[in-house]
């Protein structure tokens, strides 16, 4: 039985359309991704030919697998690499999908899907020390050219060294390169499991040394509750697209600013969307709303039902002042007006839980600079959008409150910068704070809690630089993120 979606019952010509618009929409690696997950049900050669999703659904319709009135296993697919706006696109909402695959099962094989979510969890690091570890079961020759994780997984089920029913080499190299967290994903599939109504899992049998080490480690009294799954919504506040206001403003609307666009933001989101759907968070973005449209949208999420859920977090990426984010339509709005709507007053089902708020906004002064760095500042009433300037001005608001947070527990807000300073961007990667916020998540999440790893976020943020020549004297600008927080407890992702 197929999941009812407005996709499934779509005109051939519209199901064509649509997936076109999907296919625009994902990248080479997610392609990749796509293609092992299917590599059970497309045979090897044909499979190979495929480099967009266009091609991958013509073979799957010629395999019966998929229609325009069969769109589910598109859906799982999406679902399955964490584009979960993809799974809404396709007329699904992704509790409803959820609640497919619990009752009717995965369309994928569960051993394809687990080897997948291994990889997804895997960063570059990571990746290079299993490749060096898998070298001990397989000869060089065999791994030339593998430069992926799903590469590695293929080539040790090439040398008939991983199976369905033969994981002990990957429990090896998982244990070798200290990621036994991951061994939880095989422990799903253990003798007996049922996932589905007739869908028993494989048996994977795991060694007795290994199997006690990783449940239950971060259930203790100096640690936050962590194994919900998902673990909880991560809502990404993106503005870049702000309003043109014109040069003069009526004194009544003195408060209200100009400013550029914020290219690179984009860059950020994204950053932050694959980084917490490794996490296990259910992801929404929403993008360039006023200031109304996010202290509306914040009482939305905090009047939901969090009890399945282990935290909530929320990234607003924005221009700003201290204490203060804008709406793209110029007002701000204070940074404690938006974190109060989750005080256990306003959201009783986050109580005991922690809510934590990334800022990637300026905190202070007005500073125009170079075209290939920005400052997520206002801009001057005459200064062009792109067009490089010399001088530094002072931002025309002054700081109206200093920063501070709720006066609850369980709250960290992780400010990109110091009360009074610029924060940077840059507008081909991305900012400095929210870039290496998500490089430093891929790399220690796994193994270190969150005040630990926003030290390393402040330590590679203030590593960074820009020079800019300003009335004939170089200038080096710096940036030191700043969280404030009061948390009672660890929070650790896994």
């Amino acid at each position: 039985m197929a999941v009812t979606t407005d996709a499934t019952n779509c005109h051939p010509s519209a199901f064509r359309s649509l997936i076109h618009d999907i296919d625009q929409d994902l990248t080479a690696g997610e392609i990749t991704d796509i293609k092992f997950l299917l590599r059970d049900k497309i045979r090897q050669g044909r499979l190979e030919t495929c480099s967009r999703l266009i091609d991958i659904v013509e073979e799957l319709e010629t395999l019966g697998e998929v229609s325009a009135g069969n769109t589910d296993l598109i859906i799982e697919l999406v679902y399955r690499i964490g584009r979960n706006d993809l799974v809404k696109k396709l007329g699904q909402s992704v509790a409803g999908f959820k609640k497919y695959l619990n009752e009717r099962g995965s369309r994928l094989p569960l051993f394809r899907v687990m080897l997948h979510e291994i990889a997804e969890d895997m960063v570059k690091r990571e990746r290079q020390s299993l490749l060096f570890a898998v070298k001990d079961d397989l000869p060089a020759s065999k791994l030339e050219g593998v430069a992926t994780t799903q590469g590695i997984f293929l080539a040790l089920e090439n040398a008939e060294l991983l199976a369905e029913d033969n994981v002990s080499v990957l429990i090896k190299l998982l244990t070798a390169i200290n990621r036994m967290d991951l061994i939880e994903v095989i422990a799903r599939y253990k003798p007996g499991e049922v996932v589905g109504p007739g869908h028993e899992a494989p048996r994977y049998p795991l060694p007795p040394e290994v199997a006690p080490t990783f449940i239950g480690a971060h259930n203790s009294n100096d640690y936050y509750k962590m194994d919900a799954k998902p673990r909880g919504v991560c809502l990404i506040i993106n503005n870049y697209q702000f309003q043109h206001l014109g040069c003069s403003l009526p004194d009544k609307q003195r408060g209200r600013r100009q400013f550029r666009s914020r290219r690179g933001s984009e860059v950020d989101a994204e950053s932050l969307r694959r980084s917490f759907t490794r996490l296990h968070f259910d992801v929404v973005i929403e993008e360039n709303l006023s200031c109304r449209g996010m202290d509306d949208m914040m009482a939305r999420y905090a009047a939901s039902n969090h009890a399945n859920y282990d935290c909530f977090v929320s990234a607003i990426l924005s221009h700003g002042t201290i204490g203060h984010v804008y709406g793209v339509d110029g007002w701000p709005i204070t940074i404690r007006d938006l974190s109060n709507h989750f005080k256990p007053l306003n959201c009783p089902t986050l109580k005991g839980k922690p809510k934590i708020f990334f800022i990637q906004a300026c905190q202070g002064s007005d500073k125009d600079i170079a075209v290939r760095v920005e400052s997520d500042s206002p801009m001057g009433e005459n200064a062009e959008n792109d067009s490089p300037v010399s001088n530094v001005q002072p931002d025309a608001n002054e700081p109206r409150e200093p920063i501070t947070l709720p006066n609850e527990a369980d709250f960290l807000l992780g400010y990109s910068t110091m009360p009074g300073f610029v924060s940077f961007r840059d507008i081909d990667s991305g900012s400095w704070y929210i870039s290496s916020l998500s490089r430093i998540l891929d790399e220690y999440a796994n193994r270190e809690h969150l005040l630990d790893i926003l030290t390393r976020v402040n330590q590679r943020v203030s590593r960074e630089i820009f020079e800019n020549t300003n009335l004939g004297q170089d200038i080096i600008n710096k940036q030191i993120p700043a969280p404030l927080f009061t948390l009672r407890k660890k929070v650790f992702f896994y």
